[in-house]
């Protein structure tokens, strides 16, 4: 009984979840006779990732601002430039550059992201025609909001989130991810300022970057019973972000380090004390209070840090006219899914850390072969409704449960997309199996993230 309490943990409960609203997605698009039933499969599964069921509904409501954005600027484009490909391809470029270098904010940066991949593809599928890529912008808008309604439904029903857990969660995946950067720094004691970039040299530092990177924003809703300890909490939290953060960017300073020690030796006592007669230190309560400011507005968020963004906007750019100049003037086959792949690699990696590119890599090579191997041998062979969402409900299910720790995070996302994208034809009213469609799918992507990787390394060697 205790072993089975034990395997029935939060990390089974969020597979299951994403398992039922996964299958239930998929079976009412086909139900509903939508076209692209993965559409919705997809929004199930980036909203699933998100920490919390509140922060998964406001990353709906992004993703259906930018689908409606992006659809409505496809659809107003192919009407304006019909037949002008030269001023069609200029101004897709510059769209991908204002969205890439807005893609950083903090708060709409997501509907940016969306509304540039939702534009791109319903122009590209819809072949450059009005009234094809009209129908493709109505069908991807349905589909969204069909994968945002499931979601919500099925993850507010089952195991509803529990918010004095979620909140202790997320307060030690911050915990425990800035204190491994935090012991890094320790080892070097000679030293009176510490920037994170000079002492990350081995790969598990990599990954202890990007662990910290990908912990959750603190727009945390902290508990409906809030009390002192939660606020204390919250504050040790975005001081140790701050610093954190501060010494990843810029540096930090040895009286940086002593408040960045204090802030997280709170929160270590939080766990192993009684909260309620624990004071936050007097040195992390005044930065707090000395450096939290008032949500800035949008305007100052877009200038905030404005060169090493447009830095990473320019490579992402640079990276898709390359990828269009090599469709124009090399015999590229399925050239548009080239240059959509480029489009997406650009957009999400230019804004990460160089290593995720690393990660991609390890991801789509592994989960390529096994999605790959299913998709001839398995799928062909299900020929009723019940097995292939069986297959859908069986796969995600593995991929969420064996990847559920923040270590694991990225393949995780990549695991789900690439189980969607690359059996997509096995979803349609009537699938089809072609192996070549995911093949092309895989070496481009592959094309895409080396092009990525040259102009990254270019530019960041010119700027050391």
């Amino acid at each position: 009984m205790h072993t089975l309490q034990w395997r029935f943990n939060s990390n089974t409960k969020l597979a299951l979840k994403v398992a039922i609203a996964l299958c239930c997605a998929i079976f009412l698009a086909l139900l509903f006779e939508l076209q692209k039933p993965y559409w919705s499969a997809m929004a199930v599964h980036v909203l699933a990732i998100s920490e919390t069921l509140h922060s998964g509904k406001r990353k709906g409501l992004m993703r259906l601002i930018g689908t409606l954005s992006g659809s409505l600027i496809g659809i107003i484009t192919i009407a304006v430039f019909p037949q002008q490909p030269l001023y069609f391809l200029m101004f897709t470029v510059t769209l991908f550059a204002l969205c890439n270098y807005a893609g950083s904010d903090n708060v709409w940066g997501y509907a940016f992201i969306i509304t540039f991949m939702v534009y791109l593809i319903v122009v590209v599928i819809g072949g450059l025609d009005s009234s094809a890529t009209i129908n493709i912008a109505i069908l991807r808008m349905q589909e969204t909001l069909l994968g945002v309604v499931v979601y919500s439904v099925i993850f507010s029903i089952l195991w509803p989130d529990n918010d004095e857990q979620q909140f202790s969660h997320d307060i030690d995946i911050i915990y425990k991810s800035a204190d491994s950067l935090r012991q890094l720094i320790r080892q070097h004691p000679e030293k009176t300022s510490y920037h994170l970039d000079s002492f990350v040299r081995e790969p598990y530092h990599d990954q202890d970057l990007a662990d910290f990177l990908a912990t959750p924003k603190l727009n945390i809703i902290t508990p409906s019973r809030k009390n002192r300890s939660h606020e204390n909490k919250l504050k040790a939290a975005w001081v140790t972000k701050y610093l954190t953060t501060r010494a990843h960017q810029q540096g930090i300073d040895k009286n940086h380090l002593e408040i960045l020690d204090l802030a997280l030796s709170f929160l270590h006592q939080t766990k192993v004390s009684d909260q309620s007669v624990l004071s936050l230190p007097r040195l992390v309560k005044d930065f707090y209070h000395l450096n939290k400011t008032p949500n800035p507005s949008f305007l100052d968020r877009l200038i905030d840090n404005w060169r090493t963004r447009f830095c990473k906007t320019l490579v992402g750019t640079v990276s898709l006219v390359t990828a269009i100049l090599m469709w124009l003037y090399i015999p590229v086959p399925s050239g548009t899914m080239f240059v959509l792949n480029m489009s997406i690699c650009a957009i999400l990696l230019s804004n990460m850390p160089q290593q995720m590119i690393k990660h991609w890599f390890v991801g789509y090579t592994f989960f390529g072969v096994i999605f790959l191997a299913q998709y001839v041998f398995i799928l062909p062979e299900l020929t009723e409704v019940y097995q292939l969402l069986l297959f859908y409900a069986i796969n995600i299910f593995i991929i969420y449960k064996s990847f559920s720790t923040i270590q694991w995070f990225i393949y995780k996302v990549l695991g789900g997309n690439l189980l969607l994208m690359m059996t997509m034809t096995a979803t349609q009213q009537s699938p089809s199996y072609d192996i070549v469609t995911p093949l092309y799918m895989l070496v481009y992507t592959f094309l895409a993230l080396a092009i990525l990787r040259i102009y990254l390394n270019l530019f960041t060697t010119a700027n050391t």
